[in-house]
C-alpha cells in the first residue's frame, strides 16, 4: 500500500496535488487493486486491453517467474510487432505486474495474484483454467518449433524452451478435460518427433526426472478424460534407458525406439520405421515388464544390501561404500557414494530419506544423503554385537539398532 501511496506522491507537482493525492487514497489493498485494474479497463485500445489480461494471465499463473525474454517469446503471436515489450508491461497491467533484476517479469505481490484469480466479477479475472490453456499452448509452441532439434544439439535453443519443457505437462494438467483442442495440440505432439526432440533436450540438461513427473500428469489427464492412452507411460524410458540417454542424448532417435516394448507408443511410432537403422529380434513380449530399472555396479562387484525411503535408493556394494539413487530416474546422487571406510555390517535409511545410518564392526556413522558428509560417528557399544535391523524412529532423531545378543541399543 505504501509503495502505491507513494508512486500517487511523485506525481505530484504542487503541496496542493500532494494533498488532493492524500484524500484520494483508497483504504486498504483491495480498494488499491480496484483502482489499478480500473486503470486498465479506461484504455480505449481493445487491443492494449486484451493484451493486458494476456500478460496478466501468463504473469499469474506461470510455475515461476518468466524473464522478459522468455514472456515475449511464449507470446510471440501477440508480441512480435511491439516496439518494447518491457515498456508495454509496465504501461498495460496497471501495476499488477513489475519488472524487477534487471529483466524478471514478477507479480507485484502475492495479494495481487490472489485478488485476480478470485475476482469472479471483475472484467479482468484471471480464470485459472483458461490461463493454464494458454500457458500449455504457448509451451507447446515452443517445444513444435521448425529446426529445434538442430538448435537443441547445437545448445542455440530459445530463452523460454527450459521453461516449456519442464513446465508443459503441469499447465496441461491443470486445463480444463474437456477441451477438443487441448487434447487435440496434445495428440500432434506426442505423435510427431516433437516428443523425441523434447526428450533429447531433457537429457542434454539432466533433467530427465522431469519425464516422470510429466508421465504422472499424462496418467492423470487422460483419468480425467476416462481415455487411455499407451503414450502417458513415458516413465518406463527412463528407468530402462536413463544411463544411455545421459550418456548420448540423442540415442532417443534411433537406438533406443526398437529396444522399447512392442506395444509402446515410442516403438509403434519411431522403432518399425522403414528408415530405422537398427533391427531388434527376439523380445520376449509385446509389453513392458515389471522391472522399472536396472543398476549394474561393474564386473565382479555385487549388492549386499538395500535401503530404499522417500526419493532415495541405498545399495551397500563390496566392500564398505554405499551408492545412492534417485528413485524415479535412477540417477546416482550428488553426494554418493558414502564411504564408510570399513567393511559394514547394515544400513538403513532415515524415513525421508535424508539420513543414512551405516555400522561395521567398531563405528556406527549417520551421513547426509544430500552431501554425503557424515554428521555424527560413534563407537559401538561393548561386546560390540553384530546388527540384525536399524531403525530410524521419533521423527529420524534416534536410531534403534537389533543386534543377535538378547538387549537392544539406541542412540539419538
Amino acid at each position: 500500500w505504501v509503495h502505491f501511496a507513494v508512486q500517487s506522491l511523485n506525481l505530484c507537482h504542487t503541496e496542493a496535488d500532494v494533498e488532493l493525492a492524500l484524500q484520494k487514497l483508497p483504504v486498504g489493498m483491495e480498494a488499491i487493486y480496484d483502482r489499478m485494474e480500473s486503470t486498465i479497463a479506461q484504455n480505449p485500445s481493445t487491443t492494449d486491453r486484451i493484451l493486458a489480461l494476456t500478460l496478466l494471465q501468463c504473469a499469474t499463473i506461470s510455475l515461476r517467474v518468466l524473464t522478459v525474454a522468455e514472456l515475449a517469446q511464449a507470446l510471440r503471436e501477440d508480441t512480435y510487432t511491439m516496439l518494447d515489450l518491457q515498456r508495454s508491461i509496465a504501461e498495460l497491467c496497471g501495476g499488477f505486474v513489475v519488472i524487477v533484476n534487471g529483466g524478471n517479469v514478477a507479480m507485484v505481490h502475492q495479494a495481487a495474484r490472489e485478488y485476480l484469480l478470485n475476482s469472479n466479477d471483475r472484467p479482468f479475472h484471471v480464470e485459472k483454467g483458461a490461463a493454464h490453456k494458454q500457458m500449455f499452448e504457448n509451451c507447446m509452441r515452443s517445444l513444435m518449433t521448425v529446426g529445434l532439434r538442430a538448435r537443441v544439439k547445437d545448445n542455440r535453443q530459445p530463452d523460454i524452451l527450459e521453461y516449456a519443457a519442464s513446465s508443459w505437462s503441469l499447465h496441461l494438467m491443470l486445463t480444463p478435460p474437456d477441451c477438443a483442442q487441448t487434447a487435440e495440440t496434445l495428440s500432434e505432439f506426442l505423435s510427431g518427433y516433437w516428443v523425441l526432440i523434447w526428450i533429447q533436450f531433457l537429457a542434454t540438461h539432466q533433467q530427465l526426472g522431469v519425464l516422470v513427473e510429466a508421465s504422472k500428469h499424462l496418467s492423470r489427464y487422460y483419468a480425467q478424460r476416462k481415455q487411455f492412452d499407451a503414450r502417458r507411460n513415458l516413465v518406463k524410458v527412463v528407468g530402462k534407458f536413463g544411463t544411455v540417454l545421459r550418456g548420448n542424448p540423442e540415442a532417443i532417435y534411433k537406438l533406443i525406439p526398437p529396444f522399447c516394448s512392442q506395444s509402446s507408443a515410442i516403438y509403434q511410432q519411431f522403432g518399425r520405421t522403414k528408415d530405422k537403422s537398427l533391427v531388434v529380434s527376439g523380445l520376449s513380449g509385446q509389453n513392458w515388464d515389471d522391472s522399472i530399472a536396472r543398476l549394474s555396479f561393474g564386473s565382479g562387484t555385487y549388492a549386499s544390501s538395500i535401503s530404499a525411503a522417500g526419493s532415495h535408493i541405498a545399495i551397500l556394494i563390496s566392500p564398505g561404500k554405499v551408492i545412492l539413487y534417485d528413485s524415479s530416474t535412477s540417477e546416482e546422487r550428488t553426494g554418493s557414494p558414502v564411504k564408510h571406510g570399513e567393511c559394514l555390517y547394515r544400513i538403513e535409511l532415515s524415513s525421508n530419506g535424508t539420513l543414512l545410518a551405516t555400522q561395521d564392526y567398531l563405528t556406527t556413522k549417520i551421513w547426509e544423503t544430500s552431501t554425503g558428509l557424515y554428521t555424527l560417528s560413534v563407537p559401538n557399544v561393548e561386546p560390540r554385537p553384530r546388527p540384525l535391523a536399524m531403525l530410524f524412529t521419533k521423527n529420524d532423531t534416534m536410531l534403534l539398532v537389533g543386534t543377535d545378543q538378547t538387549y537392544q541399543i539406541t542412540r539419538s
